[in-house]
């Protein structure tokens, strides 16, 4: 409010000294309410926070992702209807809390949590890991960049399928079935490191499929192995 020298306390507008004409004016604006959320667990809230005027109905959207359920919604005396939560006659600034839980999966259902027929350990040049589940019709997926698998997340395996690795990685396995229902995950570490021609360790096939074919030119053209050798590798 404003106007003839006057001074506003709470709704009591008080002018000064009357001595000419004056006008006072006032303005009125509606009393805005601030709507926050907190959400625990898998899912969300639309919209995540608002701004309503006093005694304005206000609508919010719960979404639960995927294996996850909506556990309890409360505040700003709302009330949730499927997952609509309804707040009427916003009266305050106010807080809404989301929970959402895991959906218990049925433990008969769920395929057999698969293995890997090397252990973490150190090998030489490669190592070809074989990942398989009891459950016979489950299939595998793993990821190598460190994410967890699920029945839509990773690269797809047969069940008893192998994974040829060639550099140092953590494979991370998961068994599914055709219901999506998936089983614990299973990783392990593998620390593939460089192989040479003369050293100690295991032979990857490609070289023994080299000095096989050393070994034929050895025969048919009396070759020196050494000499071939040296021919090879120069």
């Amino acid at each position: 409010m404003t106007g003839c020298d006057g001074t506003l306390v709470d709704n009591t507008y008080t002018t000064g000294e009357i001595t000419a004409a004056c006008a006072v004016e006032a303005t009125f604006a509606p009393i805005l309410y601030s709507i926050a959320t907190l959400v625990t667990g898998n899912g969300s809230i639309d919209p995540g926070n608002a701004t309503r005027q006093q005694g304005d109905s206000v609508s919010f959207t719960v979404t639960a992702d995927d294996g996850y359920q909506i556990d309890s919604v409360s505040g700003c005396e709302g009330v949730l209807s499927g997952n609509s939560f309804e707040i009427v006659n916003l009266a305050s600034n106010c807080l809404v809390e989301v929970e959402f839980s895991l959906i218990e999966q049925a433990v008969t259902n769920r395929p057999s949590t698969p293995s890997f027929n090397l252990p973490s350990a150190e090998y030489e040049g490669w190592a070809s890991v074989l990942i398989s589940s009891s459950s016979a019709d489950a299939m595998i997926r793993y990821t190598l960049d460190g994410s967890t698998p699920t029945a839509t997340n990773g690269i797809l395996l047969a069940n008893g399928g192998t994974v040829e690795l060639s550099d140092s990685v953590t494979i991370k396995a998961v068994a599914f079935n055709s219901d999506l229902l998936t089983s614990d995950v299973i990783q392990a570490s593998y620390d593939i490191t460089s192989t040479s021609v003369s050293g100690g360790g295991a032979m990857h096939p490609l070289w023994m499929l080299i000095i096989a074919f050393l070994a034929f030119i050895l025969r048919r053209q009396k070759t020196s192995f050494s000499t071939i050798q040296n021919r090879l590798f120069a």
